[in-house]
């Protein structure tokens, strides 16, 4: 069997995910990188990959050290709000730097995708750790490209390669699934052997609205609604739920391949923030929590 983890963004929320690796490797005895054949992520998705297939330690191990980086990363700063971004991509990068420095993206022990969106192609793309181009990338240089989101750390100019790096969950592959299934029919392992897909969600508040509310919104909270920047936007949680779905449907209808997802759907609108480092013990708590609801025979 091969097993794939595909990981959302989701700023200091990623230590729900997090959480939920280190209580997978207690449960199956092994390191990350040796349960999964492929690992998927957008944003802090794609850097917790790269840390647990790159960076020597467990989940574990690494839970403190992260938690500590986080809120250096979400350190407030002087800057003019709006004109600048609200934290530094220097402070971010010198951090990162201490897991990742002096590494390229073929380090992975183990096959690792991340996405980022080029603002000008329009298109989302996917760097993945064995393909010769990417492969031979900076670690830390290749990773900043997929938490480049607006307002916290802003895009990422690439005089290089004459692209604008925006953050990878800026489109519609916060929680990238489609992909992810794409790519292991591009390994050609569903046609050959059984295929698990596990999902991994940093956490979301109910974005429902009761109907006599609901139908009293006007222009302006009606596109506030659209926007919603604490989960990134209205059409990406929609993405998230339908790819979901889209999955799930086939799980049941092909014999060779699983699928599950873990994410807490009703997280209190309080703790709910990219950057709310303050909460980042109830992250972990919550990642534990729901790290009882995967089925660890497909991992094991």
């Amino acid at each position: 069997m091969f097993r794939v983890c595909q990981i959302d963004g989701g700023g200091a929320k990623g230590i729900v995910p997090f959480a939920v690796i280190k209580n997978i490797e207690k449960e199956v005895g092994k390191p990350f990188h040796e349960i999964f054949d492929l690992v998927v992520g957008s944003s802090i998705g794609g850097i917790i990959n790269a840390m647990l297939t790159i960076y020597d330690g467990s989940a574990e191990e690494l839970m403190p050290k992260f938690k500590e980086s986080l809120k250096v990363i979400f350190s407030k700063r002087f800057r003019i709000p709006i004109i600048q971004p609200k934290y530094s991509r220097d402070v971010a990068a010198k951090e990162l730097g201490k897991y990742l420095g002096g590494t390229k993206l073929s380090d992975a022990k183990t096959k690792m995708m991340f996405t980022s969106v080029n603002m000008v192609d329009g298109r989302t793309h996917y760097f993945k750790s064995w393909e010769e181009d990417d492969g031979s990338l900076d670690t830390v240089g290749a990773i900043n490209r997929t938490y480049a989101a607006p307002l916290f750390f802003g895009a990422l100019v690439d005089e290089k390669n004459k692209a604008v790096w925006l953050d990878g969950g800026t489109s519609n592959n916060n929680c990238p699934l489609v992909e992810t299934y794409i790519e292991t029919l591009r390994q050609q392992w569903v046609d050959n052997t059984e295929v698990h897909i596990l999902s991994i969600g940093c956490g979301e508040s109910s974005y429902s609205v009761p109907f006599n509310e609901a139908k009293k919104y006007k222009n302006i909270r009606q596109v506030s609604y659209f926007m919603d920047p604490v989960d990134g936007g209205l059409a990406r949680l929609v993405s998230a739920d339908t790819q979901v779905e889209w999955l799930k449907k086939l799980d049941q209808v092909t014999p060779c391949f699983s699928f599950q997802r873990i994410q807490k759907k009703d997280m209190d609108p309080k703790i709910n923030g990219m950057d709310k480092i303050k909460y980042l013990d109830e992250y972990e708590k919550i990642g534990d929590e729901i790290a009882k609801q995967i089925d660890y025979d497909y991992l094991k």
